[in-house]
């Protein structure tokens, strides 16, 4: 398999691009949403619409994706359209309809790309580079660290409405980055013979998912952890407002939750694969529960900041387990369907976080709605330390060398646990004999 540190670079550049859009426009929707006076309930239905149009468009992408030799053409679409929409944030001050209608519009558009970029790096490791996924991913959280460092004091400074140009400028760089990035000859070469060899329904892709035990674990916790992390972190906002804080200290609070998490990050890309990727989900999850406990008990905005170290260890952990959890449960055929079903799941558990956070808090308050919440990390972790004992047991059985878990959860030649499913269809099939970097 092919490694390079130019192509690490690459794909680097891309995930730092996305993040640091991003960060400019999504991840400071609820503190526009303050700023122009929303209540409580209403920016927790404003986050729920715009986490359920990333549930929307997440399989729309994935299939699309699947389908397509060429992506290109599709993030170019997407982020063309995202821009359009941001035009019109300056316009809807005075009307929230057209303020999420236009923050809708740009979800739909862009929030999936984070996924297809995820995928796109599982593709060509299938067909015989070595990307390092948590290498790559560090670039995405050192350009949302970078960004959020001088983002929150930009808009203290000269307002909200600099959201608009930020968002388009950043769109403008990534469409450039994401011009000059060419997927290989062979990559594109063999996923044309796969399409001509019978493409898989999207039913049939479907099918094969759902029945996919370790791959429905794995979507599943994640989807309760990301409906509980996703109403603290929400209505963390909000609190940082009560407690005297602004734009600037919550890009400072952004700052030090990608920093850990770039850190994290860096560790998994040497020490990862050490782990079983069901062990590294436990973790992360422990984590989510630690930093929502601290948020909730936090009386000041300095332990606010201090909660989202645990960032690091929780999504940094995370971001790598998942592509190496997915990698080695799913076949390589249906990668972009499966990450971007992982992506709407997390999407749902947005939509259930917003709407919730949104109705206890009015109910009962910030903080108790928190510690009502962190229940569902502390299932998610429960269920998946579970899932990583049976793998172990598993594992140790004097079968486990021979056979494996495959999709269905059960012994057979599949794959093993420790092993990618891509690389087990790599040795029935002639690896290219050349992989170029040029189109």
């Amino acid at each position: 398999m092919k490694e390079s540190s130019k192509t690490n670079v690459k794909y680097g550049m891309l995930q730092g691009m996305y993040w640091m859009a991003q960060c400019t426009m999504l991840q400071f929707a609820v503190m526009l949403y303050n700023s122009r006076g929303y209540d409580k309930f209403s920016i927790g239905i404003a986050s729920m619409l715009l986490a359920l149009t990333n549930v929307l468009a997440q399989p729309l992408w994935g299939v699309l994706c699947d389908r397509r030799p060429k992506i290109k053409k599709l993030f170019m679409t997407g982020l063309l359209i995202a821009m359009g929409a941001s035009l019109i944030l300056p316009f809807s001050e005075d009307s929230m309809v057209l303020t999420v209608f236009a923050m809708m519009v740009i979800g739909f558009m862009y929030q999936p790309l984070a996924q297809v970029v995820d995928a796109w790096i599982i593709r060509m490791n299938a067909n015989g580079y070595h990307i390092n996924y948590a290498v790559v991913r560090s670039f995405g959280s050192m350009g949302y660290a970078l960004t959020a460092a001088f983002y929150g004091i930009l808009l203290d400074t000269f307002g909200m409405w600099l959201m608009t140009p930020s968002f388009i400028f950043c769109c403008l760089i990534f469409c450039f980055v994401v011009l000059k990035t060419k997927e290989p000859v062979a990559v594109i070469a063999k996923k044309k013979s796969e399409a001509k060899e019978g493409e898989e329904s999207f039913s049939d892709i479907l099918k094969k998912l759902v029945r996919n035990k370790q791959y429905l674990i794995l979507i599943g916790t994640f989807m309760l952890m990301t409906t509980g992390m996703n109403a603290g972190h929400t209505f963390m906002s909000v609190k940082l407002t009560e407690l005297g804080g602004g734009n600037l200290e919550y890009g400072l609070v952004m700052t030090i939750m990608s920093g850990c998490e770039m850190c994290f990050l860096l560790l998994m890309s040497k020490y990862g694969s050490r782990f079983r990727p069901a062990a590294l989900m436990a973790i992360g999850y422990c984590s989510i529960i630690v930093k929502m406990l601290l948020i909730g008990i936090a009386n000041s905005v300095p332990m606010i900041m201090l909660a989202h170290i645990f960032h690091g260890p929780a999504y940094g952990i995370m971001l790598g387990a998942v592509v190496m959890y997915i990698q080695q449960v799913v076949d390589h055929r249906s990668l972009f369907t499966a990450q971007t079903g992982y992506g709407a799941c997390m999407g749902l558990g947005s939509i259930l976080g917003s709407f919730l956070g949104g109705a206890i808090s009015s109910a009962v308050g910030v903080d108790n709605m928190i510690f009502v919440m962190v229940s569902l990390p502390v299932a998610s972790f429960l269920i998946m330390a579970g899932n990583n004992l049976f793998l172990r047991r598993y594992e140790r059985m004097p079968l486990a060398p021979a056979g494996g878990i495959n999709e269905n959860n059960s012994v057979g030649e599949t794959m093993s646990v420790g092993e990618p499913a891509t690389k087990l269809d790599m040795r029935k099939e002639r690896e290219p004999e050349e992989i170029s970097l040029c189109e």
